[in-house]
């Protein structure tokens, strides 16, 4: 499962619901909110980050791209 991470302008639990129900409509059920650092990180195989950007910013958060990161066998 890739780890998907942005940079957002999210710094408080306010509107957290919404960004949920975002996610959710495009089969992300798995992400995690850091407000300190305002980043947010998404697991999912196959959805393009481009789609997470434009379902966030019908939610007023707006977040940018900060790295993909793919696990190896390794991990």
């Amino acid at each position: 499962m890739k780890r998907i991470c942005f940079q957002t302008n999210l710094n408080s639990p306010l509107g957290i619901q919404a960004v949920k129900e975002s996610l959710g409509q495009l089969g992300i059920t798995r992400f995690s909110i850091d407000f300190l650092t305002q980043s947010l990180e998404v697991f999912s195989e196959w959805i393009a980050p481009e789609r997470i950007i434009e379902a966030l910013k019908r939610t007023g958060v707006t977040c940018k791209l900060r790295h993909i990161k793919t696990p190896s066998l390794a991990d």
